[in-house]
């Protein structure tokens, strides 16, 4: 049999439009196997590409591996041998070379390449997950339905710290290159703005204060230090925490007159420090043999905090302090070498938008390749939801071989993790001085001349479509309601006024000022 023909860029095999799919036999029939090569457009939308080229078996005979590269035949990403990968993409043409790991007789590819079906993200209290590895998207990740994954924000900084203020719709995230924290706000849209860069030379502690309204920046340093950084970058005093040589997790008071915080240490008492005075105060709670404490919520008044061992018979516990340190709950998830999986990744803590709740970040080695987020009761332990992710670790599907894979798209197995709040739909501030448009003249201009819907009619202040603009009549009410305009409750400001947008301004290019009202 003839040996494949698409063996290089210029004779790529051309895949269309996604979502694709092929099936090659890649060798010659007489012991050789080739690598072949596939393109394909990506168009708008299209953020993130699921790609899986398998050899026909499990972890045996030809096993290909992936290789993505833009349209400049630079290479972009590779996969891991006979698995799914993910990778962010933009428009413009891609190519994928599937590389053999031998010679196999037969060798038989079945290629898959789909694009992201983006869904709306009005969800209250979507997961964000950043990832760990540059240039690779931060997740977000629906609050209700396992392994669904809503849509994935371009150019979010890889780190492994961070935190989210949802009322100031901000969030303060370590760089990847460990040389700056970026204080960024994702809109409705998913669109990434950043508001300020922070120099930070060393290993970054981040925590959210929400009844302030700020993060708390600490220095994993000898001696330690934090600041605080408000919602518009700007930078308070730098306490430096004489005696103190590390930093592992950190959270103010409500009124920010004291830190908890922990050392990055095992067998890590949980410490506070006076703010006002830059003092260390007594121990909140003794050291607990062999455990550290890798964060720390502040929960109307008490403190929540992280404990995990890698020794022996080592669990992992999340305690519930009284600003006076009195012990209030205990939740056990087990022991930690049912979590610690893959090594560095950590459990971790984050902040509800629900009042009293927090949430759990979990990797279960019963699971690999599984992320839980477990939802918590601060007042009880009670679990009140779990959600369950699959994990794309550096893009590759983080589990075994298999032909059918649990999930196309998943996270990264990093931290942290945010439960975020969108921002409301935009806000309109209507200017009343300027008589608008006929709420129901969509296709008309803004010097309307009225019409009428089966509703209701619409009655114009004016016979002239241009109007003296000395000419004065009613004003419409300037409410702009969620959703559209509804003539049977009001009359409100024309959505398509003013060349198409929300709100009147003397920007009209005609000058016209005739106004309508809807009559029901």
């Amino acid at each position: 049999m003839a040996a494949p023909s698409n063996i290089s860029f210029a004779t790529a095999a051309a895949l269309g439009t996604l979502p694709a799919a092929a099936e090659q036999r890649v060798d010659d029939g007489a012991g050789t196997t080739s690598d072949v090569f596939f393109s394909f457009p990506v168009v708008e939308p299209q953020r993130e590409v699921f790609a899986f080229a398998f050899g026909g078996a499990e972890d045996t005979g030809y096993q290909p591996r992936l290789r993505v590269y833009d349209a400049g035949q630079t290479l972009l990403f590779s996969g891991a041998i006979n698995k799914p990968m993910q990778f962010p993409v933009s428009p413009g043409l891609y190519y994928l070379k599937a590389e053999k790991n031998g010679d196999f007789d037969p060798s038989n590819l079945t290629l898959q390449v789909l694009a992201h079906q983006h869904q709306p993200v009005t969800q209250d209290g979507a997961i964000i997950i950043p990832d760990d590895t540059g240039g690779f998207p931060a997740t977000i990740l629906s609050r209700t339905v396992d392994n669904v994954v809503l849509d994935f924000v371009a150019d979010f900084p890889a780190g492994e710290q961070g935190d989210i203020l949802n009322e100031q719709q901000v969030i303060l995230q370590q760089d990847e290159d460990g040389s700056e924290v970026e204080l960024l706000s994702i809109d409705r849209d998913r669109t990434l703005t950043s508001i300020a860069t922070i120099p930070f030379s060393g290993t970054p502690i981040i925590r959210a204060n929400r009844e302030a309204g700020n993060f708390y920046l600490g220095e994993n340093s000898s001696p330690s230090a934090f600041q605080t950084v408000a919602p518009d970058g700007t930078l308070g005093t730098l306490h430096i925490m004489t005696g103190i040589t590390s930093l592992a997790s950190l959270a103010a008071s409500a009124d920010e007159t004291v830190l908890v915080f922990s050392r990055n240490i095992a067998s890590a008492p949980l410490q506070r420090w006076d703010i006002i005075n830059d003092v260390p105060l007594s121990d909140l709670a003794a050291a607990e043999t062999d455990y550290r404490i890798g964060d720390i919520l502040e929960m109307d008044g008490s403190f929540v905090a992280m404990y995990f061992s890698s020794a022996a018979n080592g669990r992992i516990k999340v305690k519930r302090y009284s600003a006076s340190g009195q012990l209030q709950n205990v939740y056990d998830f087990g022991l930690s070498t049912d979590y610690l999986t893959p090594a560095g990744a950590v459990p971790r803590l984050g902040y509800d938008i629900v009042p009293g709740q927090f949430v759990v970040y979990l990797h279960p080695a019963s699971e690999p390749g599984v992320a839980h987020v477990v939802f918590l009761r601060a007042e009880d332990g009670v679990e009140v939801d779990r959600r369950r992710f699959r994990e794309y670790e550096e893009g590759k599907y983080n589990a075994d071989q298999t032909d059918t894979p649990s999930a196309r798209f998943g996270s990264s197995a990093s931290c942290p993790i945010y439960i975020w709040l969108p921002p409301p739909e935009d806000i309109v501030i209507v200017d009343e001085s300027i008589p608008c448009c006929d709420a129901n003249a969509v296709g008309e201009p803004c010097d309307c001349t009225g019409g009428s819907t089966s509703s209701g009619s619409v009655s114009t202040g004016s016979s002239s479509s241009q109007p003296p603009s000395t000419s004065t009549g009613p004003i419409l009410p300037p409410e702009i309601p969620i959703g559209p305009v509804n003539l049977l409750s009001d009359a409100y400001w024309d959505q398509a006024c003013e060349g198409g947008g929300l709100v009147p301004t003397a920007a009209d290019p005609v000058d016209a000022e005739d106004w309508a009202e809807a009559v029901v």
